[in-house]
């Protein structure tokens, strides 16, 4: 299983995009950064998206994405919570602000299909077993686990806050992807706004790796490009204190599980 950062932070400036990621060239999770990291072929070739959660910057190349692929012949099925498809169809793809490409080229046979999920249930794709497992953040939110068809598995936690240890209790994957979105200092900000520090980031992590009972692969993501420096510098500080094999995401970073 080949997975591949095309955007791995909360916000876009410069080299930095909002969070996407790619599974062997066909499965999408989360759609902030997406467009502008792939080719139109690449974009075509996509078999379906994953969303953790409605917050625009996870959702916001969808638009641009249906106008891509829009003469490609097949749907794109997009699952997501309950909530997070209902906010989907009521502000950003109600045909207001662009074009409704759930029910574009025809309310019969849309571009988009979009599927709300039961957190907790497997369910087969594209030869993958995928399952949404709830995480702690300010909107309703999953984290995603995939398993390869060889049993490798990552879990991308998506926007999560402290809590986030209960996600264990369900997986224990090979690979984490997890959060880091602001420095210590913020903590107060962080813990409000349902997202992680370093510090909490790293006692999510060991504490993963304690219920695992083995080693642990670790990449950080979802800096906020503003204070990435101060977020880099306390994340590799906490997870070499832990003995924790990580690294902070950038985009075009491809990872092998």
């Amino acid at each position: 299983m080949r997975l591949r950062f095309l955007g791995a932070h909360q916000s876009e400036a410069g080299p930095f995009r909002p969070m996407a990621l790619l599974v062997d060239d066909a499965l999408a999770l989360d759609a902030g950064g997406l467009t502008g990291a792939l080719s139109l072929p690449q974009q075509t070739g996509l078999s379906a998206l994953l969303l953790t959660h409605r917050h625009y910057d996870h959702i916001r190349d969808i638009p641009l994405l249906g106008l891509n692929i829009l003469e490609r012949g097949s749907p794109l099925p997009i699952y997501g919570l309950a909530d997070t498809v209902e906010h989907l169809r009521r502000f950003l793809l109600d045909g207001t602000l662009y074009l409704d490409f759930s029910r574009r080229p025809s309310p019969e046979a849309p571009l988009f299909r979009l599927v709300p999920v039961e957190p907790l249930v497997p369910f087969p794709l594209l030869g993958y077993q995928v399952r949404a497992i709830p995480v702690p953040h300010s909107v309703p939110s999953v984290g995603w686990e995939v398993t390869a068809p060889h049993g490798k598995t990552l879990f991308y936690t998506g926007d999560c806050g402290p809590g986030v240890s209960t996600a264990w209790e369900h997986t224990h994957p090979d690979l984490l992807v997890i959060e880091a979105t602001l420095p210590d200092r913020l903590h107060q900000r962080a813990a409000t706004a349902g997202h992680l520090t370093p510090t909490t980031m790293a006692q999510a992590a060991e504490a993963l790796r304690r219920r695992r009972g083995g080693p642990l692969q670790v990449v950080v993501a979802h800096l906020n490009p503003a204070l990435r420096e101060e977020v880099a510098q306390e994340v590799h500080a906490r997870l070499s204190a832990l003995g924790v094999e990580g690294c902070i995401a950038q985009e075009g970073l491809t990872v092998e599980i």
